[in-house]
């Protein structure tokens, strides 16, 4: 792994795993009032799709273990899982804050999302480069 790599594509992980970390540690945090019920399990959704999408993409880039399809997107998967029971775990030491399995399939929901978001822009770009790319028919 190089130097540009990890900070192209590994530290962005590292960087919002850590803002999830801290924004767990904040008692009785209320962000972004909604106005609305679950929006709360909106908020989890989006803010794991984000980690969906860096962990998905630091996988496809490594390659001391080539990863693709289903291994890619169930490895990708799994890690941002797991993040989410240890941030669940991390809130229960948390005052005012505490832990809840809806919340972790609310991560795990976003997560997904990520990936597939993710691989669908890269799906997208291919396929409009198949297009772009080929010579003048005569």
């Amino acid at each position: 792994m190089t130097r540009r790599d990890f900070f192209l594509y590994y530290l962005p992980v590292l960087i919002w795993a850590g803002v999830i970390f801290v924004a767990s540690s904040i008692p009785n945090l209320n962000v972004l009032d909604m106005g609305f019920n679950f929006q709360d399990k909106v908020k989890h959704s989006l803010v794991y799709a984000i980690l969906g999408v860096l962990i998905v993409r630091a996988l496809a880039r490594q390659a001391k273990v080539p990863l693709s399809g289903y291994w890619l997107r169930g490895i990708a998967l799994l890690l941002g899982v797991l993040y989410g029971i240890s941030d669940e775990f991390h809130q229960s030491f948390v005052p005012g804050r505490s832990p809840e399995v809806t919340d972790v399939l609310a991560d795990g929901l976003g997560v997904w999302l990520g990936i597939h978001f993710y691989q669908a822009r890269h799906g997208i770009r291919a396929w409009l480069q198949r297009f772009t790319c080929r010579a003048p028919v005569e």
